[in-house]
């Protein structure tokens, strides 16, 4: 499943936020070689993000002025779908690359699977998509639809290390027999495999109440903060299962 096989590719942004955002026809016509990502969070400098997602960028007769940050993949995406401002109203816009104005940057990251970027942009060509209560529905939904691909993302990936840690725990020896055999593993891994199952009922509990448009967006903040959480604690008992393994 999602997040059990980790990937440096966009999936948020391909799955979810750029075909919402685009639509079926400008989706098609994008081209499927080109990689296309979002780019939301407005930068007050290269490491921090300001709190409202419609500032940052400015658009003024077809042109776009401004920076993002943390977007994904920033090096090598052909298309830039951005939050910003037109005529004072939020807007979401389009901008390709390669083009005059457009500059990307990468991000340092103590994790390797981690690609984000810098977006600056100087009066760079741009295509409003939506604007006004279109594109604030627009990028509510996909506020919503990523929130829950990201918890399955996390249950993909603690599900995944307790796995491994399960199966580690019965080939590594001490003491002439495997670490699995004693009780202080055995309680670290049965805590985290009731830790991940929580978080399995809450990732169906929260797409069975979608699916039947009964979510709230506090609830999958809510769900989405506990399946931190749970992905936290359940990645630190992986840590110390495998004796530090891989730390760094």
């Amino acid at each position: 499943g999602v997040g059990g096989h980790p990937t440096t590719a966009p999936l948020v942004d391909m799955l979810v936020g750029v075909p919402l955002a685009l639509g079926g026809s400008d989706l098609a016509a994008a081209g499927s070689d080109r990689l296309s990502v979002l780019a939301t969070a407005p930068a007050v400098d290269a490491h921090t993000m300001a709190a409202d997602p419609w500032t940052g960028v400015e658009i003024s007769a077809g042109a776009a002025t401004g920076a993002k940050t943390l977007v994904n993949c920033a090096e090598i995406a052909s298309v830039f779908i951005v939050t910003a401002r037109h005529n004072g109203e939020p807007c979401l816009a389009r901008i390709d690359r390669p083009a005059p104005g457009v500059v990307t940057s990468p991000l340092d990251s103590p994790d390797r699977l981690a690609r984000f970027g810098t977006l600056s942009l100087v009066d760079a060509d741009c295509q409003v998509l939506s604007q006004g209560e279109a594109a604030v529905a627009c990028y509510n939904t996909v506020r919503t639809l990523a929130r829950l691909c990201s918890i399955a993302e996390m249950t993909g990936l603690a599900g995944r290390a307790l796995d491994f840690s399960v199966e580690y725990a019965k080939i590594r020896h001490q003491f002439g027999r495997p670490i699995g055999a004693f009780q202080a593993i055995k309680h670290l891994l049965a805590e985290a495999r009731c830790a991940v199952h929580g978080l399995e009922s809450t990732l169906l509990r929260a797409v069975r109440e979608m699916s039947g448009g009964r979510t709230s967006g506090d609830a999958l903040a809510a769900a989405y903060l506990y399946a931190m959480g749970v992905t936290e604690q359940v990645m630190d008992v992986a840590l110390q299962v495998h004796g530090g393994i891989g730390y760094t």
